[in-house]
């Protein structure tokens, strides 16, 4: 039975309304939906030919942190140790290519090399057939309207790239930090097992009656080699004021609808129009006429 809707009180004050900080030099409407710009999507989208860096923003939205109990802090700074522990590990690290499923890397092999030839390495994987995650507009879109659509490339890796991680419960909000802080470094993702079971929990030596969830991930071989060499990329000015705008608008209006969708960390829902077919171009051309005065001239036409 579907929950009934509470009827709002028609004698409350009106909701606090943010409005579009026009004044802002830097203000563009795009920040009301995104934090990257037009260019800064493709740039996501494009072969990284620059050495390996954490990025700026995380793939995942960052719960407050502030207010983890002590136990789930203290789990999060050990989880933090054994992952950065193994980011020093760059020798048994694959790169990323080698984390994606065997039958998307051809699509990764092409979108990793820039038209110059140059291989470089990707942080979004272009999506090239539909699957049961694929939400109605999406399909939709994928279908009908010519749109490509752009993921994380880890969304394209394979069971095989995830290894055993945390051999400790991680609360489920200090994993959504931890998920979130781990998705910034390069084709890197950690994702909770399923719970354990009884004996499964009594073998490992917990004692506790809630449920227990281990942790893998994925760590590719750039995210080592941007660790080691501490590289990390820097917002743009841009992107800092997208930031403080939208914190300024949560502060009034509280998280927007469809708040999932409009994250201040790096756009992992990219869509892009294709390109249309060029115009063919017709060259009639046309045979030289000797005139009276015995010179030859000619003439083209061309018709689009």
């Amino acid at each position: 039975m579907a929950k009934k809707r509470k009827a709002e009180d028609p004698n409350a004050p009106p909701k606090p309304k943010w409005t579009p900080p026009k004044d802002d030099p830097m203000w563009q409407d795009y920040m009301k939906d995104c934090l990257y710009d037009g260019l800064e999507m493709h740039y996501a989208t494009s072969a990284q030919l620059n050495l390996p860096s954490k990025l700026p923003w995380p793939f995942k939205p960052c719960p407050d942190r502030s207010k983890l109990s002590k136990n789930a802090e203290a789990a999060l700074v050990r989880a933090f140790g054994v992952f950065e522990n193994r980011l020093s590990a760059v020798e048994n690290a694959l790169p990323i290519r080698e984390l994606v499923k065997a039958e998307e890397r051809e699509v990764y092999d092409e979108d990793s090399t820039d038209f110059l030839g140059r291989r470089g390495y990707l942080v979004m994987l272009r999506k090239t057939k539909l699957d049961e995650n694929d939400r109605p507009y999406e399909r939709i879109m994928f279908e009908r309207n010519g749109r490509t659509h752009w993921r994380p490339v880890y969304n394209f890796y394979s069971d095989d790239a995830y290894k055993p991680l945390l051999d400790f419960h991680l609360p489920a909000a200090a994993f959504k930090v931890f998920e979130s802080i781990v998705s910034q470094w390069p084709g890197c993702n950690a994702r909770r097992c399923d719970a354990l079971t009884d004996a499964e929990k009594k073998h490992l030596g917990f004692k506790c009656k809630t449920a227990i969830c281990l942790t893998e991930a994925a760590i590719s071989r750039e995210a080592c080699e941007a660790f080691i060499d501490d590289r990390v990329e820097k917002p743009t000015e841009s992107q800092l004021t997208a930031k403080k705008h939208f914190e300024e608008r949560v502060r009034i209006e509280g998280p927007p609808k469809g708040f999932d969708l409009f994250r201040v960390c790096i756009p992992n829902s990219i869509v892009s129009k294709k390109p249309e077919p060029a115009l063919e171009i017709v060259i009639n051309k046309v045979d030289p006429v000797a005139d009276d005065s015995g010179d030859s001239s000619s003439n083209s036409e061309t018709e689009l």
